[in-house]
């Protein structure tokens, strides 16, 4: 008998695990919640970073790699693949990274979007496709991200959930 249990990923935290477990993450606003798999051997890891580049933080030695979408990824990966997971078969799904004050006017993106823009740097460096994302808007998401269906469910409290 298999049993299915949840993982759950804290802020600047990031998990890597096999089937038939389920990962979740909650408080996404402008972080990035980053979702890795893969589709074959259904080994999977999630990743809640709350800034864009390791390098731009003061500082930066102090703090775990998964605080970062850019060294959080790279260590996900590796994770993934230290658990027989392939780079061929590596997949992405992405949520997250809000703009949580609207009424701040600014002509620079906001930490929401330079995530998402980074995780998309990243993701292209290492030859991962994304196959799905939903970023952007003024409001919150969770994420369950279900190994063995390989499917993730966004919630939101301001928007219709999501599955993709």
């Amino acid at each position: 008998m298999t049993l299915e249990g949840n993982v759950i990923v804290g802020i600047a935290e990031s998990a890597v695990v096999r089937v038939p477990l389920v990962l979740e993450t909650k408080a996404l606003g402008s972080c990035l919640g980053v979702a890795i798999y893969d589709c074959v051997a259904h080994s999977a890891g999630l990743l809640h970073a709350m800034l864009p580049e390791r390098s731009a933080a003061r500082s930066s030695a102090r703090h775990k790699n998964s605080k970062f979408v850019d060294s959080g990824i790279r260590e996900l990966v590796d994770g993934i693949l230290k658990i027989g997971g392939k780079r061929l078969n590596l997949r992405a799904k992405i949520a997250g990274g809000a703009n949580m004050f609207p009424s701040i006017q600014s002509s620079a993106p906001g930490i929401g979007a330079r995530n998402y823009e980074t995780a998309l740097a990243v993701l292209d460096d290492l030859g991962i496709p994304l196959v799905a994302s939903d970023v952007g808007g003024n409001y919150g998401r969770s994420v369950l991200f279900f190994t063995k269906t390989l499917q993730m469910l966004i919630k939101s409290i301001n928007a219709a959930d999501k599955t993709t």
